[in-house]
């Protein structure tokens, strides 16, 4: 029942946008899928469906809803994961001529930082910070169009008597706390989290140490621009830091440092990642290249170093590596190519390079096929 409570009302969502003055719809859709050559054996799944619907109530008001696929490859019904109804103030009371930006949320929002660094087709370098799904508040604020601070909390930090019987009663503190500066050609943030409930529950989620509840700070930069004619370059660096109750107390950290280079239809990136007790970690190179306008190929490979390949990889440095073409008709990416996975490798998980959902997770090697579009 509920289910169909929810797709009904994600039809209603969709059937009244359009009503709405200036209503957008976006969204982003992938399917991956892989033929293990050993299993002789095709595995394919929905990794992502999602639709936003953006609309204006008035010059002032706007509201936003996300609606996410469930169920992977038996998508049967529709999460309205976000709805929230957002206020322009500073447009309302007329000081946004002064260069002075105020915006406030209020609904059922996954709030997290303003940004995320990915490099290389392995799109790896994100925070994946986010405060836990549930109805929350957000004040965005804009300096100059130059320094934008934040705010957003969950409103259960105020009262905790109104969300499901599994959270009643306990001590929740969930909030964070940012700023980003954004001054051409270079943009960084900063920001402060703190997640999860003393007891334990609603955690967060950090790659490398699962789940936890505890502080996190967090630091992010990157200079992207046009060095010369026809050649753009990107350089960045995360720097997160983290404090949990799972870490018994103690803070650790992870960090990445990317660089990609851009010139006549060829791309070339690097990112190199660690964190504690792992310093240099892993190294992930990609490369693509437009032959024609609609046609290109593609390829990408990890290496793992230290201790990090001797405790997690089995002393194995290099983990995989893949290869293919694409065709894109337009906004429409389709790929073909093939993956090779070294097996001795133990724990080596892919990270979704074509959006094959952890391809390489057996340590086979084998053809994909993925479909994606953003629109």
């Amino acid at each position: 029942m509920k289910k169909y409570f929810v797709l009904a009302l994600a039809l209603v969502v969709f059937a009244v946008a359009p009503a709405f003055s200036q209503a957008k719809v976006s969204g982003e859709f992938r399917y991956g899928g892989y033929w293990d050559t050993d299993a002789e054996a095709y595995t394919g799944s929905i990794d992502r469906t999602r639709f936003n619907v953006d609309a204006a109530i008035d010059d002032y008001n706007k509201i936003h809803t996300q609606l996410r696929g469930e169920d992977g490859d038996k998508i049967s019904a529709f999460n309205l994961y976000r709805v929230h109804v957002m206020t322009d103030w500073s447009k309302y009371f007329g000081f946004a001529d002064m260069g002075f930006g105020l915006v406030t949320s209020f609904g059922q929002y996954a709030y997290g930082t303003n940004d995320a660094l990915s490099y290389t087709i392995y799109d790896d370098g994100g925070t994946g910070f986010e405060l836990s799904r549930r109805a929350a508040m957000k004040v965005d604020m804009d300096i100059m169009g130059i320094v934008k601070p934040y705010f957003a909390t969950t409103m259960q930090g105020f009262d905790d008597t109104t969300v499901s019987t599994t959270n009643q009663g306990k001590d929740v503190s969930e909030f964070v706390v940012g700023a980003g500066v954004d001054f051409a050609p270079v943009w960084a943030e900063v920001y402060y989290m703190q997640n999860g409930h003393k007891d334990g529950t609603a955690p967060a989620k950090w790659e490398g140490w699962g789940d936890f509840t505890g502080q996190i700070f967090g630091l992010e930069a990157e200079y992207s621009g046009e060095v010369a004619d026809g050649i753009a370059l990107k350089v960045g660096a995360v720097l997160e830091m983290i404090n949990a109750e799972a870490l018994d107390g103690e803070w650790k950290y992870g960090y990445m440092v990317g660089a990609g280079v851009g010139a006549y239809g060829a791309q070339l990136d690097l990112a190199i990642g660690g964190m504690k007790d792992y310093e240099f970690g892993t190294l992930d190179v990609s490369a693509t290249y437009d032959i024609l306008e609609f046609l290109g190929v593609q390829g990408g490979m990890r290496m793992a170093f230290g201790d990090y390949a001797k405790d997690l990889t089995n002393d194995e440095s290099f983990l995989g590596a893949e290869f293919g073409l694409y065709v894109k008709p337009g906004k429409v990416k389709y790929g073909l190519g093939y993956i090779i996975a070294n097996e001795d490798a133990a724990s080596y998980v892919a990270h979704d390079a074509f959006a094959v959902k952890d391809s390489a997770s057996t340590g086979k090697g084998g053809v994909y096929f993925t479909a994606a579009t953003k629109f």
